[in-house]
């Protein structure tokens, strides 16, 4: 007579009832990403110039360039936000 292990079987059926569950509400539910990105309306540059950054490199074309630049600032909605632009 062949014996029937139910603690194995009751793991594989608990396992098997979870994975199911988690396709049912993961097809059910909603997915919301990005909810927190704020998109304002109005925003307004500034910039430092009593802070100047260095920026060095190679364009590419191969010659160098070497500017003076002031740090940006992104002004919206009481908030400064530092952005960063070279051209």
């Amino acid at each position: 007579m062949k014996k029937i292990n139910f603690k194995k079987k009751a793991k594989y059926l608990f396992a098997s009832l979870v994975v199911l569950g988690q396709v049912v509400s993961s097809s059910i539910l909603p997915v919301v990403a990005n909810a927190g990105v704020i998109f304002p309306k109005e925003v307004t540059v500034e910039y430092d110039n009593n802070r100047m950054y260095v920026a060095k490199g190679t364009n590419s074309d191969g010659s160098a360039f070497d500017e003076r630049i002031p740090p940006l600032y992104a002004v919206y909605e009481g908030k400064r936000q530092p952005i960063f632009c070279i051209e």
